[in-house]
């Protein structure tokens, strides 16, 4: 075939070769005696591949891991598997630079494509055949593996991923109180949060492999095991926690269920989050709670300060944009930090304040508070907490709600947009990102009509307002009353002047249409309703925030004569939020 054709073909189809790196570490579930093997794939991997650009799909070479595996076939997949998320990260940092300059669309679907990877290179490295006996026993796991996992579990604040070491009966009945007798309250929370969530993935991965597998039951088994464990060793030594267990339902430790264990967590999590902030006890906490894990299912990432009754939350922003989008995404830090400043302070339940600031040092420090990137998209593009559009930079009102989002808040309108339509032929519901005609989201609990997360443009006015503005206008069908007017959602907020001319309009512009007015005091108008207050500085206390919690698991869900889905039902809500009521927030 001659070379001119070959290129131009290759031209076409936008196929071409490159490679990618990552550290490759090892031994964290390998037998000691085994280190010195593995040595040899111990440091940077570079991987060679082709990668088709009008698919957007990768093919990779696997050969150095292939002849890893043949040397070493007992402990390769493992060592792979250990590896996979610094593989993906890696593959997915080449999109950013093959698609350097394209849209964000481009981007996130060769993102897509790198997670994909996963799933082969799984595939062709299975990870060996699970012994639960082998595995709990720990008898892999002796010397140094110990010695690193103490170290690392006893420096890491309770974040350090668990490894296998780590989830064995040896170490969580010889190790594990040894190490709450060394860490602070904080981290004895996290530490036994994140045993918790990897016991429970454990079981849930197990029981969705087929019943005829008999790796489901073993695999199920010795979770269980070590779920009693866990639980006999919190249950039976003193690390401060002073729980009252009477209640559980279980007879004896050797019953425990999941459900016993995250009750007896959740205690220990309240005792620790749910504790009063007195004057005096000045501290500083990074809360970093995936929408998962979230006990309201929203994201938090912020850091909360406290000093002498008053609260300082940060918020630790990264900008970024394709060329096209924006050539200065980092303009929206300077613009955000402005939003924040404009307003007044947040005055809490109890008499406290907040403000609410943006993080100014290096965001990407070992110090920084948690980190949220936000990818910035085309102007006239719907805004949410990760993706902002472009022409957000206009409205301060959008900005702080989506930095609310960032802080555990959900949303609280009624959806406009979002939804299905249904074909007329087939009767099947089609999911559509603008005009449906059965919108989502309608198990969400309203909120009330001023609260920044259901009508952001009229409590930001309202909560960086001066004294001259104080008017709420409500613009409505003039067949409703005054009363049913104003239960609907504000216009905006207005001087007096502003009023006198909108009266006019609307007399002469909207016959039939009424503009209202009530008079409000601005001094004392705050941006946050007690519970969104209590939310934010009592993260995951389930005692003071259970109504709020409650309430906002509803918010993104939607029920099966909306979505088509058969036996989709709103879940019951708690009567402050149910049957339409709007002071649920309050």
């Amino acid at each position: 075939m001659p070379k001119i054709f070959i290129f131009l073909l290759l031209s076409i189809t936008s196929i071409f070769g490159d490679q990618f790196s990552f550290n490759f570490k090892c031994g964290r579930s390998t037998p000691t005696a085994d280190l010195n093997s593995i040595m040899p794939l111990d440091g940077d991997v570079t991987l060679p591949y082709t990668y088709d650009e009008t698919n957007m799909t990768f093919t990779i070479d696997y050969s150095i891991f292939e002849s890893y595996q043949a040397a070493h076939p007992d402990i390769a997949s493992l060592c792979i598997f250990e590896n996979v998320m610094k593989f993906t990260d890696a593959l997915r940092a080449e999109c950013f630079k093959l698609h350097e300059e394209s849209e964000s669309e481009k981007i996130q679907s060769c993102a897509g494509s790198a997670y994909g990877q996963v799933t082969d290179l799984q595939e062709r490295f299975p990870y060996p055949e699970y012994d639960v006996l082998k595995v709990l026993a720990g008898e892999h796991y002796h010397g140094d593996r110990f010695e690193n996992t103490v170290h690392n579990l006893q420096n890491s604040c309770g974040d350090y991923n668990l490894s296998n070491v780590a989830l064995t009966l040896n170490f969580i009945e010889n190790e594990l109180p040894n190490i709450f007798n060394n860490i602070d309250s904080e981290c004895k929370v996290k530490l036994v949060r994140n045993y918790e969530e990897r016991i429970q993935d454990q079981i849930e991965d197990a029981s969705k492999l087929d019943a005829t597998n008999p790796q489901r039951n073993r695999r199920i088994a010795g979770s269980q095991m070590l779920l009693d464990s866990l639980y006999k060793v919190l249950a039976e030594n003193d690390y401060q926690f002073d729980l009252d267990l009477n209640h559980l339902s279980c007879n004896t430790i050797e019953e425990t269920s999941v459900e016993d264990l995250s009750e007896m967590i959740n205690l220990i999590t309240d005792q620790f989050y749910c504790s009063p902030h007195q004057r005096g006890q000045n501290f500083s906490r990074d809360i970093d709670i995936s929408a998962a894990n979230s006990p309201s299912g929203i994201e938090h990432k912020y850091r909360l300060n406290y000093e002498d009754g008053k609260y300082n939350i940060e918020v630790n922003l990264e900008f970024g944009a394709s060329r096209e989008i924006d050539d200065n995404p980092n303009r929206f830090q300077e613009i955000t930090k402005q939003c924040l400043e404009n307003l007044n302070d947040i005055k809490g339940p109890n008499g406290e304040v907040m403000n609410i600031s943006l993080y100014e040092g290096d965001s990407n420090a070992v110090d920084a508070p948690p980190l949220k990137y936000i990818a910035l998209s085309e102007s006239g593009a719907r805004s949410n907490s990760s993706v902002w559009s472009v022409d957000i930079e206009n409205r301060c009102h959008t900005i702080t709600h989506e930095v609310l989002h960032i802080m555990g808040l959900c949303d609280e309108y009624p959806e406009s947009s979002i939804g299905y339509v249904i074909d007329p032929e087939t009767g099947e519901h089609k999911s559509v990102s603008t005009g449906a005609e059965l919108k989502s989201f309608n198990c969400r609990a309203l909120g009330d009509p001023n609260s920044i997360m259901r009508s952001p443009s009229v409590a930001y006015a309202l909560a960086s307002a001066d004294a001259e503005s104080s008017f709420t206008g409500y613009l409505c069908d003039k067949s409703l009353s005054d009363e049913e007017c104003k239960s609907s959602a504000p216009t905006g907020v207005f001087s007096a002047e502003e009023v006198a001319v909108l009266n006019a309009d609307v007399e002469e512009l909207l016959p039939d249409s009424k503009f209202i007015v009530e008079e409000i005091k601005t001094e004392g108008t705050n941006l946050l309703n007690p519970r969104h207050f209590n939310t934010i500085i009592y993260p995951e206390c389930r005692e003071k925030n259970s109504v709020y919690y409650q309430c906002a698991r509803a918010a993104y869900m939607t029920s099966g004569d909306v979505s088509g889905e058969e036996g989709v039902v709103c879940p019951d809500l708690p009567p402050e939020c149910a049957n339409g009521s709007l002071d649920w927030t309050k």
